[in-house]
């Protein structure tokens, strides 16, 4: 082979080389350690990086309390730390090497009832073989949440903007309710799920990678919720209402009705919940080359109405096996309102 020739080749893989190495070496790792108030490593904390309140890079910390994000693009990013229970933690970080987060000790939540404090109950997660699950029932964190809010507080599990679902930073998230898979998607999924009490969630089982039982959907994971049974024999209910208060005052409300009988169980749930999201917006992109600046407002107004529905009946055959019928459902009108103005 010719000398010259020789020479170019090693030159190319030489510079390949090199570039790949520059193409990794614009890549770092970010580490650290969540703890509780008493410096106990704090397990199954959602940990994630975001910019402009979009997650990029989600874990949740392991056994130890410890995480790792690898192959992190540098930048300035927002640290995040969400656990049930406990407040959450955000600090700005910069992404220009190899970082190690500082412990972050997170602080037990504290809500107060009148003129009662009481301290958020701690979920108590257990691993299982091929998922985690969460205990729900006696959290008061999630007490006046719906359900799309109370999945938030999930380890691995953040809403996104658009109440798209995410899990460990994967979408396509399949949602299950009482063991039945719920055939929605996008917003009618979210809305359904709004019209879900927070309080009425007894467990929520998180199954990461799911297996062929679950079919081809749900391929970013599952989140089966299982809602509370009443066990009292005989015809039970309840009626609830509420109002939170934000630019606009948003309204809900509903009733749930059970009949036990022996072996047998009837139930059936309606939920109303107004929508009225007032949200605003202020940019500016400068271009110093051409000497221009552009200022963008932008208000979204957004209205609308979500009606709920869920009725079903169960027939215990004996402790293991039983019989079950349930359907489910949302009717929703909406009206959104934009309104940009640009110098």
């Amino acid at each position: 082979m010719d000398k010259s020739l020789s020479k170019i080749i090693l030159a190319f893989f030489i510079f390949i080389g090199i570039g790949g190495g520059i193409v990794n070496a614009q890549n770092f790792t970010v580490t650290g350690q969540i703890l509780d108030e008493n410096e106990l490593p704090l397990k199954y904390v959602t940990v994630f990086l975001s910019q402009d309140s979009v997650p990029l890079y989600v874990q949740p910390s392991n056994a130890t309390g410890k995480f790792t994000f690898s192959n992190v693009k540098p930048g300035q990013y927002v640290f995040n730390c969400s656990f049930l229970g406990y407040h959450d933690f955000k600090s700005d970080i910069i992404v220009d090497k190899d970082v190690v987060v500082q412990a972050v000790k997170l602080s037990v939540n504290v809500i107060e009832i009148g003129s009662i404090e009481v301290v958020g109950s701690l979920p108590v997660i257990r691993r299982e073989e091929d998922r985690f699950i969460v205990d729900m029932s006696k959290s008061v964190v999630i007490k006046n949440k719906n359900g799309l809010q109370a999945l938030n507080y999930l380890p691995g599990v953040i809403i996104r903007r658009n109440n798209n679902i995410t899990l460990n930073g994967k979408e396509q998230v399949g949602i299950m309710l009482n063991g039945k898979r719920i055939n929605m998607q996008g917003q009618n999924l979210s809305k359904f799920l709004e019209g879900l009490r927070g309080e009425d969630i007894d467990r929520v089982e998180i199954i990461s990678n799911p297996g062929a039982q679950f079919g081809a959907s749900g391929q970013g994971g599952i989140l089966s919720i299982h809602l509370k049974k009443s066990t009292n024999q005989g015809i039970s209910g309840n009626v609830f209402g509420g109002m939170s208060q934000g630019h606009y005052a948003d309204y809900n409300g509903g009733a749930s009705l059970n009949y036990n009988y022996n072996k047998l169980s009837l139930y059936g749930s309606f939920n109303y919940a107004s929508r009225n999201d007032y949200i605003t917006s202020h940019s500016i992109l400068e271009y110093p080359l051409d000497n221009v600046c552009q200022i963008t407002d932008d208000v979204d107004r957004r209205e609308g109405n979500n009606y709920n529905f869920r009725g079903g009946a169960q027939y215990a055959i004996n402790k293991k096996h039983s019989l079950s019928f349930q359907i489910m459902g949302t009717i929703s009108d909406d009206d959104n309102k934009d309104r940009s103005q640009t110098l």
